[in-house]
């Protein structure tokens, strides 16, 4: 439920690194959206289900704050589906947030890509809400030897944690929510990214 530590200590270390080269600008920029972040965190956290625009809204101060740091490395896309509301469907607080710094920090910024891009899709389907998080990043299994290697700065548990958040909701509220990953290929057989999907039946506020 809580922001990974080492990405709040990387914030930390972004805003240091501004000050101490005088760009006072630059600073004060990443600090208000930081305590931005660390308020939509706290205020979303304080109950069991969010509107899925909190979530939204939460996620791309976060978003916004990765750019940032990565010196708009990478571009990021939402659609929201015609048909759904955000106001009116509830999901529970920062559940995209692990999958969301996964696809940013274990795919998209790990080597080189002619155009790193994240797409955040939000839909409605048969009674469910579907929530997709697609990059064109390096892949799962080159993440995954990326880690081994020790080549990435740390090893997320968000997906562990998550997935045993999602176990506890649905033996309470039966919302039958899950999360599947799916690796995108090329048409030459090569990786072309990963998409998560997350879904859960349609719950109103």
């Amino acid at each position: 439920m809580q922001l990974n530590p080492h990405f709040v200590f990387n914030s930390l270390n972004a805003i240091n690194y501004y000050i101490l080269r005088h760009e006072s600008e630059q600073a004060s920029t990443y600090l208000t959206k930081f305590s931005k972040l660390i308020r939509q965190a706290m205020l979303n956290t304080a109950t069991e289900w969010i509107p899925l625009r909190n979530e939204l809204t939460a996620l791309q101060t976060y978003i916004d704050l990765e750019l940032l740091r990565s010196n708009n490395a990478f571009e990021m896309i939402l659609n929201i589906s015609e048909s759904l509301n955000p106001d009116d469907i509830c999901i529970p607080p920062m559940i995209m947030y692990p999958y969301v710094e996964n696809a940013i920090r274990h795919g998209l910024l790990q080597q080189p890509i002619t155009k790193p891009v994240l797409r955040i899709n939000c839909s409605a389907e048969k009674g469910y809400l579907l929530i997709q998080i697609a990059d064109n990043g390096i892949g799962r299994a080159a993440s995954m030897q990326a880690q081994r290697n020790g080549l990435t700065a740390h090893k997320s548990y968000g997906h562990t944690i998550t997935t045993e958040r999602l176990q506890l909701i649905n033996d309470l509220y039966g919302s039958d929510s899950r999360v599947d990953f799916t690796d995108l290929i090329t048409n030459t057989g090569t990786s072309a990214g990963t998409c998560v999907t997350f879904s859960m039946k349609l719950k109103s506020c």
